[in-house]
């Protein structure tokens, strides 16, 4: 069970192009579930790490809004 406004982080070993996230995780802010997307980054100060966070949001179906017609030939 995850604690709300916390989160964790790790290595990304998915990463399979330079603008992948080296690191990646989840979190639970205000109860709501977000992934984690950092990146290690320099700058004149050091390195650092950036992060991005994306909502979690639950899986759907794909929908179509196009009419079913049984009369197309294949």
């Amino acid at each position: 069970m995850k604690r709300d406004n916390s989160g964790t982080i790790g290595k990304n070993d998915r990463r399979t192009q330079e603008n992948h996230p080296t690191h990646s995780g989840s979190a639970m802010i205000d109860g709501r579930e977000y992934w984690i997307n950092g990146w290690v980054k320099n700058s004149d100060r050091g390195s650092f790490l950036s992060l991005s966070f994306r909502a979690k949001e639950p899986r759907q179906e794909p929908v179509s809004d196009a009419p079913f017609n049984d009369d197309i030939p294949f």
